[in-house]
């Protein structure tokens, strides 16, 4: 299996990356993720265009989306980036209505 397909064994959890770097590049197809940077920043490359992410900011990505991370500094960046499991976005669908409007409420904040 390609190093850069959301199908690998890791993907199939929800899990938390914190990591430290200079350099760093990775292309391939990933889960839904939310990432974000500090003390330097990442350039993304997505279908829909060229990102730079750093500590003020944050990058969406959905499940399936192919990219590209770039991390090229003279000091180490910081990463924190949260990664969902397959279909955790379409499990979502399922809740308890109860708890709809609180999943509307953050799903409709992170649109913004």
């Amino acid at each position: 299996m390609p190093m850069g397909s959301s199908k690998l064994p890791l993907f199939q959890q929800n899990f938390v990356l914190q990591a430290r770097s200079r350099t760093h590049y990775w292309e391939g197809a990933g889960p839904l993720s939310i990432k974000t940077f500090r003390n330097g920043r990442a350039y993304y490359r997505t279908n829909l265009g060229h990102y730079a992410v750093e500590r003020d900011g944050y990058l969406l990505l959905n499940e399936g989306e192919h990219y590209a991370i770039d991390i090229e500094s003279e000091t180490e960046v910081d990463s924190f980036c949260v990664f969902f499991k397959a279909g955790y976005a379409g499990s979502m669908n399922s809740i308890n209505s109860s708890c709809r409007p609180c999943f509307m409420s953050i799903r409709t904040s992170l649109k913004k």
